[in-house]
């Protein structure tokens, strides 16, 4: 087939797809891709009138097969990745596992208790190797004179 006709499937194509017609418009994006498997725009066209996000998602790799940098196509993708469900969610539920009894889940906890030998809130506050005892040996330099901390010290 000659370009020419490949470019005029994607014509009548894209008319299609304007006028809302999208399985015209599908069966001439598909003529063309048989044809030229590597058009970009006819795969562009094609991820507006397929039906299911699968084959939305295989034309836009498709895409970014032909032209990874399409930005396009990349930002659709990304987008589609974002807020893809859980496959349990993207489907009505049965009977059974509606009807189906939960498992007992545990009581949360009333106070935290943080594990043994861990360190107390001054000492995890406390920069490293400088904890407990170990402030004494924190400089008195004039560097820190100005600090409230080290007023409080003396």
């Amino acid at each position: 087939m000659a370009p020419n006709d490949v470019q005029a499937l994607i014509k009548r194509g894209i008319e299609a797809a304007q006028a809302g017609n999208k399985k015209a418009a599908k069966d001439s994006f598909v003529q063309a891709l048989k044809h030229d498997p590597r058009n970009e725009l006819a795969w562009m066209w094609m991820v507006s009138v397929v039906e299911t996000e699968k084959e939305r998602r295989f034309c836009l790799q498709k895409i970014l097969e032909i032209n990874p940098g399409n930005a396009r196509a990349r930002q659709a993708l990304a987008q589609m990745q974002r807020t893809q469900l859980p496959d349990w969610l993207s489907r009505p539920a049965t009977a059974e596992e509606t009807l189906k009894p939960r498992p007992a889940q545990p009581a949360p906890p009333t106070a935290y208790e943080p594990p043994a030998g861990a360190p107390d809130a001054a000492e995890a506050a406390a920069p490293a190797g400088l904890a407990g005892d170990d402030w004494a040996a924190w400089p008195e330099s004039s560097a820190f004179e100005g600090d409230d901390a080290t007023r409080r010290r003396r």
